[in-house]
């Protein structure tokens, strides 16, 4: 065996080892990245996924990843632009469509959100979160039928899926069905007591509903479970006004406001001193 000859075969059993280990640097890398992204160190995770897009460029969880990533931070734009990277490298990519549909939805785009998520069914039918972000899209578009059949199907998959019980609960809130939307809110809490935005929001329908005491007890109860919960204040200084006690709707207020709710400053304005 002539020299030449041997180097091809000493090739042939190097080099699928260190295929093997390049991809799988660049999966540890992902990997790392997903662990310091849940840990809420961004900086963190974009150092990892980059890394892993260095060594594989054409590594289309990496994409995905990353674009999550910007979509934490809303960095929009750059989001939009690693998933349709992602997308691009695997064609039936469906959490890369959903993802991207999450972004569209971010900057208003509900159209491009829809048709999105209406991708990522067609490649995983029994995907929840994509019939659940289209749901809210629909929602968002007033087309309140539709979103309910996307809610409807995300509890028939799971039923114990909290956000599509809540979404659909604003969505029958918005056809006027409020005795719905608060059974709704009313299974949502039931299946996690520590769902904020479901109190807020059957307070809400309470408020709606002239039940100003009921509804305080559920804006307080936000409070209680999110403290920095500014919208879950003003309602109930709401409530606290409509039942004329202005010191407590007052305090209220001015929490939000300290909260970062501006648009509260007329109602102090006018009725605090």
């Amino acid at each position: 065996m002539n020299k030449f000859a041997r180097l091809l075969i000493a090739l042939a059993m190097i080099l699928p080892c260190s295929f093997h280990s390049f991809a799988q640097n660049a999966a540890d890398l992902v990997k790392s990245g997903n662990a310091k992204y849940k840990a809420y160190d961004l900086d963190g995770a974009f150092a990892d996924y980059n890394k892993a897009i260095s060594l594989d460029s054409m590594f289309a969880e990496a994409m995905n990843a990353r674009g999550i990533a910007y979509l934490a931070s809303r960095n929009y734009g750059k989001a939009i632009v690693d998933f349709c990277k992602a997308i691009q490298l695997d064609g039936q990519y469906a959490e890369a469509y959903n993802n991207r549909g999450n972004a569209g939805a971010s900057i208003q785009d509900n159209t491009l959100a829809i048709d999105d998520y209406t991708k990522a069914i067609s490649i995983k039918p029994d995907y929840t979160e994509a019939y659940n972000n289209r749901g809210w899209a629909y929602l968002n578009v007033n087309l309140y039928e539709q979103a309910i059949t996307d809610f409807n199907k995300a509890i028939e998959i799971n039923p114990k899926y909290t956000d599509a019980y809540n979404n659909r609960g604003w969505a029958y809130f918005n056809m006027n069905e409020t005795d719905k939307a608060i059974a709704d809110y009313t299974k949502t809490i039931a299946l996690d007591s520590t769902y904020s935005g479901a109190y807020n929001n059957r307070g809400w329908a309470y408020y709606t509903m002239k039940e100003y005491n009921k509804a305080i007890i559920d804006f307080s109860k936000a409070i209680v479970i999110s403290p920095k919960y500014g919208k879950a204040y003003i309602n109930r200084g709401n409530a606290y006004y409509n039942l004329k006690d202005t010191t407590n709707a007052c305090a209220d207020w001015k929490k939000a406001l300290e909260l970062g709710v501006t648009d509260v400053q007329g109602a102090i304005d006018a009725y605090c001193k």
